[in-house]
């Protein structure tokens, strides 16, 4: 189990039961997400069963950065772990991938968010009554060094997250959410103070309009008082809005006076 300050929590646990779910006769992943600290849950998800691989994933664990990207990380009996990212608090995972190619059967799996998108795992499992067999694996969720899509904003900063769902890691991604709006024009500035860097907002200033329709209709991305007017009959939304307004007050006013 892992969560989050924003009130997020994932469970992660492997069985051969198929809760409902399809059952290829083998050990999967399943999983259960909150986003109000447990108070209610998402349904349940299988994780594993239709992903290619054939072998039985076992000893799961979980772990955030509290940043917004979660991993999972388990053994099974190929000697292969596997590992899975989300950026969505589990709500989707990217495609299954191996970590280390080999470890021993059934181990452990003890997974910790380390600083700047590296990730510690360890697995541990018993051979005889005497021995312990132990192996540490490194996992670097920056992806290579440098600008890869040269937007100016450092792969170690933009990561191998995928925050649009485009299938293209935001390292490599002109437009890492999709909004319309390169992320060399929008940057790593919060418009808006909401945690979230103008490259990765949509609302770069939280007044409801994606930051590309606002270019697109002439207005300033980055200014909430500035709202696009889309024309209705020939007459602009905004003034239809005020000349509501001010029948509705003028009318208030009328039935005080009377």
């Amino acid at each position: 189990m892992a969560s989050d300050e924003a009130g997020n929590v994932v469970l992660v646990w492997s069985s051969k039961g198929t809760h409902g779910f399809s059952d290829d006769s083998d050990d999967d992943l399943f999983s259960l997400r909150s986003a109000n600290h447990g108070a209610t849950w998402f349904p349940m998800e299988e994780m594993t069963v239709s992903d290619g691989y054939a072998s039985t994933d076992t000893y799961p664990s979980i772990a955030t950065d509290r940043r917004g990207r979660w991993l999972t990380l388990w053994s099974g009996a190929s000697s292969e772990s596997g590992t899975m990212i989300s950026t969505d608090a589990g709500a989707t995972w990217t495609t299954r991938s191996a970590l280390s190619s080999w470890i021993p059967y059934y181990s452990d799996t003890y997974l910790v968010a380390g600083k700047n998108g590296t990730w510690l795992g360890t697995y541990v499992a018993t051979g005889s009554p005497d021995r312990v067999y132990s192996m540490v694996s490194r996992y670097d969720l920056n992806g290579p060094s440098g600008d890869s899509d040269e937007d100016g904003i450092a792969n170690g900063v933009e990561t191998t997250a995928d925050s649009d769902h485009d299938g293209t890691p935001n390292y490599l991604d002109a437009d890492s959410d999709g909004d319309w709006m390169s992320d060399v024009d929008e940057g790593v500035a919060d418009g808006d103070s909401d945690g979230l860097p103008n490259y990765l907002d949509t609302d770069s200033d939280n007044d409801g309009i994606a930051d590309g329709i606002e270019v697109e209709m002439g207005t300033d991305p980055y200014d909430a008082l500035e709202v696009p007017q889309v024309p209705l009959s020939g007459v602009p939304v905004v003034l239809i809005l005020i000349a509501v307004i001010g029948f509705v007050t003028v009318a208030k006013l009328q039935m005080r006076r009377a």
